[in-house]
């Protein structure tokens, strides 16, 4: 005959999780990874959109600029134009540069508006490189716009912000989207 049965309990009984939390467990896991790509795909979005109106704010800005400096170049670095002519002309450059100083700062707090989780720090990285390209840009316009004798070429500063923007993005983004950011940020 053999002993009784006996039931252990305690310390030495392994505890076995019951099936529905790790169901459960599961489906938060499921749910907050979906969660998170479904952020960073709005996040991506967003930075595609702020380079997108940022450099037509630029485009637009350094455009107008330009038609000014290239009508007025003639008479503004003539040695035989009038110095009153010349002061009233760079005056009118002047008060182009200033004029793009708003628009191009309206976009750059759009930009920063964006809502990034912590953990994106790639994309966190993107704009903040992108927004340094725009400040520096608009640091250009206000060098022309205080000093309307300077050509309006692009400073190496800006360049260089621009590069780097283009550089961040592009890491930060996934595969569909960097063509179009490499297309916008092209020289």
């Amino acid at each position: 005959m053999s002993g009784p049965d006996v039931l252990q309990s305690g310390p030495d009984v392994a505890r076995r999780v019951p099936r529905r939390l790790l169901v459960v467990a599961g489906l938060l896991a499921v749910l907050v990874a979906a969660g998170d790509r479904w952020q960073l795909h709005r996040e991506t979005t967003a930075l595609v959109r702020c380079v997108e109106n940022g450099q037509a704010q630029i485009g637009y800005s350094v455009g107008r600029v330009a038609a000014v400096l290239q009508y007025a170049s003639p008479q503004l670095y003539g040695a035989s134009t009038p110095a009153q002519v010349r002061d009233s002309l760079a005056q009118v450059v002047r008060s182009t540069a200033t004029e793009q100083l708003g628009p191009l700062a309206a976009e750059r707090r759009r930009c920063e508006r964006g809502q990034l989780v912590p953990w994106h720090s790639a994309q966190r990285r993107a704009r903040n490189a992108y927004l340094a390209y725009l400040a520096a840009g608009g640091r250009q316009l206000l060098a022309i716009a205080n000093q309307a004798d300077e050509q309006g070429g692009t400073s190496g500063d800006v360049e260089r912000r621009r590069r780097a923007a283009r550089d961040a993005l592009v890491a930060a983004l996934p595969a569909a989207r960097r063509d179009e950011v490499r297309r916008l940020l092209s020289p």
